[in-house]
């Protein structure tokens, strides 16, 4: 058969139409796929059909996002893959990330295999992991380092659904033979952080003196960090205080500061008469410190070496003795927006005294003090000649904590506006919960119905000057909802669908094909 003829054959012509339209279907489908990948890349064009909506994110995070004007580089110290297949809970972690960077134009997404790249942790002083996040500004050059823990949070409980602290959850099960879990995913809410806290342009840095067995407090760090302030370790007894420090945190001091680190603290607060700067002091509970003592003395303050108890039922904490009490707070412009249903509580607090109310250019005030019906029982009450009787002790309101404030003005006539330095002293006492004694521990910082959080963080702000309208609050979400949850119905009609009625399809599909081919 001649060439030319076997083109003109007709079942090649219709063999040949059909291979033909079958590579450009394909070729089309290919297409079609490879744009389809590139714009879900691009654009996050997925669908979350978990029962929380974990794989999301909110709202309010996206357009926090999309009106960043700094550059932020997000780097995930593995390659994609093995970061998202850690654990099972880390391909979360990792789709959140993806939904930060469609989010804004502003964010670039990385992904470094730690192993094969030793010189790229050596900038961040070898303190990464192959689960660490790094996020970056490009305009500032200043970093954060996320960690697992920082991600991904997972609360421990013995058999009567009470918490068990993370650092003795392992020794609970082995002793008890049953440990619950829950774990959170606190993604969105630490990327949001970690974002504002390299962007800030003005960021305020809070330095947490070290030196002389201080204590420290997860619950005031995790606030601080969560509204973008810098926290800083110093030694004070090896380190001079850095000028753009703008608060100091003693908190609970073990021994008592010498001389030398009293005056750097001085010489910060004056800081060459242009002072703007704030101390943060919590009391120890027992510890003798004469020298810090007469240090806040000079500003006014006196921490006696007592502990104030409230007698009045009405202002008791039920369940928790005498010592555990509902606390006054002083109002400010601060407290404006606190639920006036809700209370300040506080446990076995020193009593914070004002040595004067004015004197030259400073000036005391209290900012906690017990209801009226409270006593103050002095540390000596247990001893053999104590003639302490608390049937016949004085009753009244007593104050727990203490700011003085040192003035100055700039400017002049009406222009004229004032600048402070401040010292605030909370009676702290026994420091049970981590850190800051009885007031801003764990158990009265988490309570629902407890001002103690927004009253740190509120009087943090206000003296900072703060803007809290960027902050972003996300609820973190369980792992423990099921990812997609549907009813009996729905279970019943997928099943018809794709056990019946498209395998018919196809059936019928084919038949109609079938018949028309062979009629031709």
């Amino acid at each position: 058969m001649k060439i030319t003829a076997f083109f003109k054959n007709k079942k090649f012509r219709h063999g040949g139409l059909s291979v033909i339209m079958t590579a450009v279907f394909v070729a089309v489908i290919i297409l079609i796929n490879i744009a389809a990948g590139m714009l879900f890349k691009r654009f996050d064009i997925s669908f979350d059909v978990s029962g929380n909506r974990i794989f999301s994110i909110d709202s309010e995070t996206s357009a926090f996002l999309s009106a960043l004007t700094d550059t932020v580089t997000i780097t995930v110290m593995s390659r994609e893959g093995d970061f998202a297949a850690y654990g099972e809970y880390h391909n979360q972690t990792n789709e959140i990330l993806k939904r930060f960077n469609a989010a804004s134009d502003k964010i670039t997404l990385k992904y470094i295999d730690l192993m094969s790249n030793p010189d790229f942790a050596a900038k961040y002083k070898n303190e990464l992991t192959q689960t660490s996040i790094i996020f970056e500004s490009a305009e500032n050059d200043r970093y954060k380092i996320l960690y697992e823990s920082d991600y991904l949070k997972r609360i421990y409980y013995d058999m009567q659904g009470n918490i068990v602290p993370e650092e003795y959850a392992e020794m609970y099960r082995v002793m008890y033979g049953y440990l619950g879990k829950d774990v959170f995913a606190t993604a969105e809410d630490s990327f949001i952080t970690a974002i504002l806290a390299v962007t800030d342009e003005n960021p305020i840095n809070v330095g947490r003196l070290t030196g002389f067995g201080e204590s420290r407090n997860p619950q005031t760090e995790l606030l601080l960090e969560k509204n973008a302030y810098i926290i800083h370790d110093i030694d004070i007894v090896l380190s001079d205080i850095p000028e753009d420090f703008d608060f100091l945190i003693i908190d609970t001091p073990t021994a008592d500061y010498s001389d030398s680190e009293l005056a750097k603290i001085s010489a910060w607060l004056d800081n060459d008469g242009k002072f703007g700067k704030t101390l943060l002091y919590f009391s120890p509970a027992f510890a003798e410190t004469p020298n810090f003592d007469s240090f806040l003395r000079d500003w006014g303050i006196e921490v006696e070496r007592a502990y104030v108890f409230q007698r009045d039922g009405r202002y008791g904490l039920s369940g928790e003795g005498l010592g555990m009490n509902v606390q006054y707070y002083v109002p400010h412009d601060f407290t404006e927006d606190f639920n006036p249903s809700y209370q300040v509580y506080g446990g076995l607090m020193r009593h914070v005294r004002q040595v004067f109310e004015a004197r030259s250019n400073m000036t005391t005030r209290p900012l906690i003090s017990t209801y009226d019906g409270a006593v103050i029982l002095p540390f000596s009450v247990n001893d053999d000649d104590s003639d302490f009787d608390m049937e016949k002790a004085p009753t009244g309101a007593f104050s727990v904590a203490v700011q003085s404030t040192k003035t100055r003005y700039e400017g002049d006539g009406f222009d004229a506006y004032k600048v402070t330095s401040d010292i605030l002293v909370f009676g702290s006492g026994q420091e049970t919960g981590g850190g800051n004694g009885n007031l801003f521990n764990p158990y009265f910082m988490s309570m629902q119905n407890s001002n103690n959080a927004e009253f740190f963080i509120n009087m943090m702000n206000g003296i900072s000057g703060k803007d809290t309208e960027t902050t972003i609050t996300i609820t973190p979400k369980s792992f423990s909802v099921p990812l997609f949850e549907i009813t009996e119905n729905q279970t019943r009609i997928i099943g018809i669908i794709f056990m019946l009625a498209l395998p018919l399809t196809v059936v019928a599909v084919g038949v109609v094909i079938w018949i028309r081919r062979i009629r031709k």
